[in-house]
């Protein structure tokens, strides 16, 4: 049966059990619907994150192994579950299926998981000078300085990964980096903030690789049909995914298609360029920022620009060229000017300076402070940030990597034949989306 570790930060004390939820999804959902947490705020650290792994993970299926957090996000204060890539095999490692964090610590808290015969738990905490010194540089070094306290710890381990958050979490949408980063949810935010959990890592020799090419290979041929949207009882009623968005309202339609041909983060900002588009990217990592919101934040401070209501000095003091007619003309060079000004603002809301402090909140106070700051016009240029799309359930029920390929039908083959029973995926991810949409219609 799956196993869960329950966390609590304030005494730094763990306990273990079972349960018969087989889906990360579930098992948040259902927590947070059982921890009443939709009466509290975000911060509020009477409520909880959870952390799973779909029920694949562990296992030689490599599109399965991404960890799922369920929080409470900052832009909307709405329940969501977001993704950790490749960290399932951490826990698993450890012979943990799910983790939950609930209390707060009085001090910034890493935890250590081990799983050595048994489950050990250790608890590191560190003083805010100490933490604010190692995110200055970026999070990939503040998971290696941590990294080194733990090491005696996981002496005989054939697994340790771990996550730490980076100076995001000061602001409303700090995001977790263990190889990968979360990019959607402020869950580096939620943990600091709400739990003063600065890390986690997990370790240990537990393997669970029951499939063999063959079986693989052979469930594959044997089903049909595909996963997510193409199901519809998945996506009726929801809102859609984020709407794409030129940095110019001006730009013309050929640009739509040049920036859309490097990712959605470059065509909603104009970055037609990868060159341009992985220097902005590369800061937001550093930083540990969501990067959907940054975004959105981003598109909306050019729009601003772009009509004459914010001038670069409200944010920057960089020389920095900006002009949306001769973008649509000559688009490569501006890329790399619009980069240029991305990071200088990426810059102010990590450090907090000047109004680099309204941007750094999360991002329904951001449209309400750029209003009481610079004017309501100003506001209509921060597009309003659309719910996270619950056509993406499955996916957080499996654990299912972006980009996958996996078949509806041969991942609940597969499923079925590692718990010993029959289950039809997609019927599962429509009750979970249904207990997501009833959490949220009651939460503040």
């Amino acid at each position: 049966m799956p196993r869960v570790l329950r966390v609590d930060c304030y005494n730094q004390e763990y306990s273990l059990e079972n349960t018969k939820t087989l889906t990360p999804a579930r098992f948040g959902v259902q927590e947070h619907t059982a921890h009443k947490t939709h009466k509290y705020h975000w911060l509020d650290e009477r409520g909880i994150v959870t952390l799973g792994v779909g029920p694949l993970s562990g296992t030689n299926i490599t599109q399965a192994q991404d960890a799922v957090f369920t929080i409470k996000e900052p832009s909307t204060n709405k329940l969501i579950a977001t993704p950790l890539p490749d960290f399932s095999r951490a826990l698993r490692s450890a012979h943990i299926d799910y983790v939950l964090f609930e209390k707060k610590s009085p001090r910034p808290l890493v935890i250590g998981a081990c799983f050595n015969g048994e489950l050990h738990l250790t608890f590191k905490q560190f003083s805010d000078a100490w933490i604010e010194h190692t995110q200055k540089k970026d999070v990939t070094n503040a998971r290696t300085r941590v990294a080194r306290f733990f090491k005696p710890f996981y002496k005989g381990c054939n697994t340790v990964q771990g996550f730490t958050s980076g100076s995001g979490a000061k602001t409303g949408y700090g995001s977790v980096a263990s190889t990968q980063h979360t990019k959607r949810g402020g869950v580096g935010s939620v943990l600091k903030h709400a739990h003063n959990v600065f890390g986690f890592f997990s370790g240990g020799d537990f393997v669970d690789e029951i499939f063999d090419e063959l079986t693989i290979n052979r469930v594959y041929q044997a089903t049909q049909g595909f996963l997510a949207h193409n199901y519809p009882q998945l996506t009726r009623g929801l809102e859609p995914a984020y709407a794409f968005n030129n940095a110019y309202q001006k730009t013309p339609h050929h640009l739509e298609a040049l920036c859309s041909d490097i990712s959605s983060f470059g065509a909603y900002t104009g970055l037609c360029t990868k060159e341009a588009e992985s220097r902005v990217l590369a800061r937001i990592n550093e930083c540990a920022l969501d990067a959907v919101t940054v975004q959105h934040i981003l598109g909306g401070v050019m729009h601003a620009y772009a009509h004459n209501m914010l001038s670069r000095e409200e944010f920057v003091r960089a020389d920095v060229n900006m002009n949306a007619e001769e973008y649509a003309k000559n688009p490569y060079y501006y890329a790399n000017e619009h980069a240029r000004l991305y990071v200088h603002v990426i810059n102010a809301i990590e450090q907090q300076t000047r109004h680099g402090r309204i941007l750094s909140l999360p991002y329904n106070h951001v449209r309400k402070e750029v209003a009481r700051a610079f004017g309501i016009r100003v506001q209509s240029y921060f597009k309003n940030l659309p719910s996270t799309p619950f056509y993406d359930i499955m996916r957080a029920e499996g654990g299912l990597s972006a980009g996958h390929n996996m078949p509806a039908n041969t991942f609940s083959e597969l499923v079925g034949m590692k718990v010993f029973r029959k289950i039809d995926f997609v019927e599962h991810a429509v009750k979970t989306r249904e207990l997501f949409s009833a959490y949220n219609q009651k939460s503040v």
